[in-house]
């Protein structure tokens, strides 16, 4: 839906079919790291909203596999062959490794006896694990964030490192507030101030139509609007990922470095309005979010 109607502008403005769907999938994402924090900071990861967001936040994560391969296809200069073998290698290896650690509670790693016993060796392994998984999926020609992420879900469900979760709470702390930051950075203020009424248009343009596809998807499958109304807003914003498709449409040059400045600024704002975004919709339907 978000290709659909990324479709019908680029029909007015006359765009070509990569950007179309290039920036039908950007805006798609929304942001694991803003919504986790802001659920977890109202003790809401365990309501019906949480429930809704936190399952479409894992689906879109793992659908940015595919998404860097059609980008590819799409492109100026579509992959070789062998590149596009070795993304479909990395995109299998990706999501198989994901529905493997989703489909149980929990995963033993090897060498787990001496691990558990270990802390120091708990946090070699993660790390191992991040940056290793990280180096294979940048190969394999798909995005190294990506190949973190997943490494990082098979990190949270392995028995042997528990202790992690703990251990280096305060540096998930830290790294949390670096990403806030870094997307801060990623804000050129003397461009946004040239298109200033182009980038508002296009952030509260973005807000309003993930909020309401995403509403009108829930509630088509069965929640009340006030939960449907305030899930969309939660996932209104658009994700981290998406500076990363961004990136990957611009190399393929399929969007321009003006196209990739001005889709750089609308993600990083849309992440720094998110919040206000949520707590508004929030406010608005707090009586009938209460009887829900």
């Amino acid at each position: 839906m978000s290709v659909g109607v990324t479709w019908l502008v680029g029909w007015y403005l006359d765009w070509s079919l990569g950007r179309v769907v290039l920036l039908g999938f950007v805006i798609s994402l929304s942001s694991t790291a803003v919504v986790l924090k802001l659920l977890k900071d109202r003790g809401e990861l365990q309501s019906k909203a949480g429930d809704n967001v936190l399952l479409i936040l894992l689906t879109q994560d793992l659908a940015v596999v595919p998404m860097l391969i059609i980008i590819s296809q799409v492109g100026g200069t579509p992959p070789s062959s062998n590149e596009l073998l070795l993304q479909i290698a990395g995109a299998v290896l990706v999501l198989g490794l994901a529905a493997y650690v989703l489909k149980r509670e929990t995963i033993t790693l090897p060498f787990a006896k001496r691990v558990r016993q270990d802390h120091e060796l708990q946090v070699f392994a993660a790390m191992l694990a991040c940056f290793g998984l990280a180096f294979v999926t940048g190969q394999l020609g798909i995005s190294a964030a990506l190949g973190a992420f997943v490494a990082g879900m098979v990190v949270a469900s392995a028995r042997e490192t528990d202790w992690i979760h703990h251990a280096l709470e305060p540096l998930r702390v830290v790294f949390v507030a670096l990403f806030f930051v870094s997307v801060g950075m990623m804000i050129k203020a003397d461009f946004v101030v040239q298109n200033l009424s182009q980038v508002i248009a296009l952030v509260m343009g973005v807000l309003l139509t993930n909020t309401f596809i995403n509403a009108g998807i829930l509630r088509w499958l069965g929640d009340s609007w006030p939960v449907s109304l305030y899930s969309g807003a939660l996932l209104a914003q658009i994700g981290e990922f998406s500076f990363v498709l961004a990136g990957v449409g611009y190399q393929a040059s399929i969007i321009s470095e003006y196209g990739h400045q001005l889709t750089v600024a609308v993600i990083a704002l849309s992440l720094v309005l998110s919040p206000m975004w949520i707590i508004g919709m929030k406010r608005l339907l707090a009586s009938r979010l209460a009887g829900s």
